[in-house]
This record gives structure tokens, sequence and C-alpha cells, in this order.
């Protein structure tokens, strides 16, 4: 028998279509608040309520799939995780870890909060790696009236999985850096203590707050939330290249190459590629490690030119 006959097929392991009924997804102002002083938030228009252009921070709804409508501290993995981020199980995985994220805004959130979201969400693609398995999964975020919010895919790596024959999609995108010097860097410290607040907008795997888990897990102390990093770092271009306008926002493609720890700096290079399109890095200083990578922002035209 041939090691494709015992293989398992993934073409068993995707979805035609999104799972029904989908998790209900709910929101305050408040969290919109949280979730900006987590990922190092300090303008006004992203962290006091009453400023007139008061918005969610773009990449907000990437803790839609951890907090669900939850109002409260959740398990790890939570309900809402269970059930909007479909993970087959595969032969041999010792872990799971957060491996691309992709989020694309159709329609900015309400800033006053929401209580109608549905998050539907599909296994496209399922592929065999040296070390493990890819799992891509896609997701859709309506409101009560069907209309499309969000746009999001990922990817998830089984550490370990083996015996798979590949099937399905492929998300990832070459998205490498002109060989030249950044159009804008930015430079910032993630404060020791950042992983305790972000870790209150709805992921609360004991990874990144408890030294026992984190070192069982291989690392030296608890690292910080790699979708944290990803906020950090779409922050960093929508301040550099954006002014800072949120309804710029289109979309964000990343990859999560190496932890980052609180209390590292994290340095985003970014390079003007297309009409709209940044493509950027996000290196750990202490290492020289890239933290993100094959990472692009794409941008919709600024009423006047931008500082790129």
């Amino acid at each position: 028998m041939s090691d494709d006959d015992e293989a398992t097929d993934g073409a068993s392991l995707i979805d035609a279509s999104f799972a029904e009924p989908g998790v209900a997804c709910a929101y305050t102002t408040r969290d919109l608040l949280l979730y900006s002083l987590g990922i190092g938030c300090s303008s006004l228009c992203h962290v006091h309520e009453d400023a007139g252009d008061f918005a969610a921070f773009p990449t907000y709804p990437v803790v839609l799939g951890f907090k669900g409508d939850a109002a409260d501290v959740v398990s790890f993995p939570s309900p809402a995780m269970l059930a909007s981020a479909p993970m087959p199980a595969v032969p041999g995985t010792r872990t799971v870890l957060d491996a691309e994220r992709y989020v694309e805004m159709v329609r900015p959130l309400p800033p006053e909060g929401a209580s109608d979201l549905v998050l539907r969400s599909r296994v496209v693609g399922a592929h065999q790696k040296p070390k493990g398995v890819v799992i891509q999964t896609e997701s859709e975020l309506r409101n009560a009236g069907g209309e499309l919010l969000y746009r999001m895919q990922a990817a998830a790596f089984a550490v370990g999985a083996r015996g798979l024959k590949s099937a399905g999609v492929v998300h990832s995108q070459p998205a490498a850096p002109p060989e030249r010097a950044p159009d804008a860097t930015v430079s910032e410290v993630v404060p020791a203590s950042q992983a305790l607040v972000y870790r209150l907008s709805g992921d609360y795997n004991a990874l990144h707050i408890d030294p026992d888990m984190a070192m069982a897990a291989g690392f030296e102390r608890p690292i910080l939330h790699g979708l944290c990093s990803l906020g950090y770092a779409t922050r960093h271009v929508l301040d550099a290249c954006a002014d800072g306008d949120p309804s710029r926002f289109k979309a964000v493609r990343a990859r999560f190459s190496s932890p980052v720890l609180p209390g590292d700096t994290l340095v985003t290079r970014m390079w003007k590629v297309g009409r709209g399109r940044i493509a950027f890095v996000t290196v750990v200083e202490r290492t020289g490690k890239p933290a993100i990578t094959n990472a692009y922002v794409d941008l919709a035209d600024a009423p006047q030119a931008s500082s790129l």
C-alpha cells in the first residue's frame, strides 16, 4: 500500500459551505476601548468614546472568534472558538499554532456596539507539511440584516500532525518587501504587562500569562498573543502611512514567524509597493528575528496625499 493510500484524504475535512447557524457575536463600546488599549493605541479616535471620529480599530473582529457574545471571562478554548474556528482532528497533533491571518473590512463596525452579529466559518484547505499540517479556514462576519461586514482567513499549524493527503485552498500569497530601504519605520516598546491587558478582549490562553504553561510549551516565559502583535503592526502602518485614519483600512495579511515577549521592542518597516498597498515586516529588536512576515496592508485612497 502506498503512503497516499494510507494517508487521510484532506478533501474529507473540507466544508462545502459555511457552518450554520454560525456563532452569535456581540460587543460594546467598552470592548472596543479595551481592545484598542490591548494593542497599544493612544489615539483619541480609538480610546475616547466621545471623540467625534471615534471608531473601532479595524482589526477588532479577530477577537470575536474567541469572545463570541460573552460579556465575561471565557474558558480556553472558548465555546465560540470551538464553534467558529473549526480545527479537524489530525493524528499526531501536539499543539496548534496561529500561522497566518487575513482581515478585510467590507463595512466598518458600528462604534456604539452591536448585539446581533453572526460569524460563520468553514475549512477550505488541509495541507501536509514536513513538521505538521496547515489547516486553512475562511470566515464571514455579518449583521442581523445579512450585510457582510468582514471577510477573514486563517491558517492554523497542527504541529506534529501527519498522515494527510493535501487538498483544497492555500491562501498564503508572496509578499516579500522590496530590496531597498524602507519608506517608513516605527519602533515601539511593548509594555511588560501588555498580554495581561490584551487577553481581556477574549483570548484567555494561559500560555500568555502562566509561566509554567509557557515553559511546558517550550518558551522561557509567557509570550505575547500573535494577534496582539498583528494589532501593533497594523497600527504602525496606519499611523505612518494613513495619518492614523481607520476609515482608510481595507485589509491586512500577515504570517506569524516568531514569538514576541512582553517588554520587547517591535520595529515595523514599511514599503509602498503599489497603489494603496504597504508591504511590511515587523522585527523583534532584541533578537533581530522577524515576528511578522509575508505581510501587507491595503489602504483606500486618501482625500489628500498621505505621508508616503
